[in-house]
This record gives structure tokens, C-alpha cells and sequence, in this order.
């Protein structure tokens, strides 16, 4: 049986699997409804500004008959769009007049109220860090080297 493949629309404003700061962007953040995307597609983790909560989201391919499209021989492939999209994790952050959440140089990833930024990670003084959607649903701050310094601990898929 081949693997389902899913594949969201990215439009401009998005993320496809890495927010990084860099010195000339020290700063990159999500504002409303724009959103980080796995490699895949299959999960997003999107800023919504009509509430100022920041939430991990799975494409819901549960109605999906799988043998639909036989005439691809690497398996299915649906258009994201097409699917509902479900919440599996989100910062507590709704109601709170967010305007945006930024990953900063600092390495902290952070909503940002017109008083204050309210800090999800806490990961500052990591400087270079990143923030990554992985494939298994996993939102992720990666230190410069690569090591996993905070997560939201939503692994949906293996």
C-alpha cells in the first residue's frame, strides 16, 4: 500500500518548515493567519490574530479512501486546502490582543501584545536558534547546533 501524501498551499507571508532569524531579520515572526508549515504539509503552526493564539494544527485526512487515486504509483496526493484543518496544540495565548509571535535573535520564540511579549519557550540567550514544524507534528526550538532546546511535544506521527 503506498504512503498517503499531503500537500498544503503555502502563500506569501508563510513558512515552509524553518523560522530563522538572521542578522538582517533578527526578528521573523507570523502575524494574522499566516503560518509555519511542515515539510510535508500535513501540520502548521499558525498565528490567529482574531484571538492572538498561536496553535498547532494536523490536516484531518481521516475520510480519506486511499485507493482514490490509483494512477499514481508514489500513492495519493490531496491538496490541503481540500481538508479540514484540527488543533492539536496552541500557546494559551487567545485573548490577549497579540499582534504577531516572533522567533528572535535571542532565540526565544514570543507573542507580542502591544504591552509585552509573553514568552512560549523560554529559550533566550541562544542566540542563532530556530524555530522548526517537523513531519511528526512537533513544533521545535533548535539551538544553532541543532540541539533541541524546547518543544511542544505534539508528536502526532512516527
Amino acid at each position: 500500500m503506498a504512503a498517503l501524501t499531503i500537500m498544503a498551499e503555502v502563500a506569501e507571508g508563510d513558512f515552509q518548515t524553518d523560522i530563522r532569524p538572521t542578522p538582517e531579520n533578527q526578528f521573523p515572526a507570523l502575524f494574522d493567519n499566516h503560518a509555519l508549515y511542515s515539510p510535508a504539509g500535513a501540520f502548521r503552526f499558525i498565528f490567529q490574530l482574531t484571538d492572538g493564539n498561536a496553535v498547532i494544527q494536523a490536516l484531518d485526512d481521516t475520510g480519506y479512501a486511499s485507493g482514490n487515486n490509483i494512477d499514481n504509483p508514489e500513492g495519493p496526493t490531496i491538496l490541503g486546502s481540500h481538508l479540514p484543518w484540527v488543533p492539536i496544540w496552541s500557546t494559551g495565548t487567545q485573548d490577549i490582543s497579540a499582534s504577531r509571535i516572533q522567533m528572535q535573535w535571542d532565540g526565544n520564540l514570543v507573542v507580542i501584545t502591544p504591552n509585552r511579549a509573553i514568552g512560549i519557550s523560554n529559550t533566550a540567550g541562544n542566540q542563532g536558534a530556530y524555530l522548526r514544524m517537523q513531519d511528526d507534528g512537533n513544533l521545535v526550538v533548535y539551538s544553532a547546533t541543532n540541539q533541541a532546546l524546547w518543544a511542544s511535544n505534539t508528536n502526532a506521527r512516527t
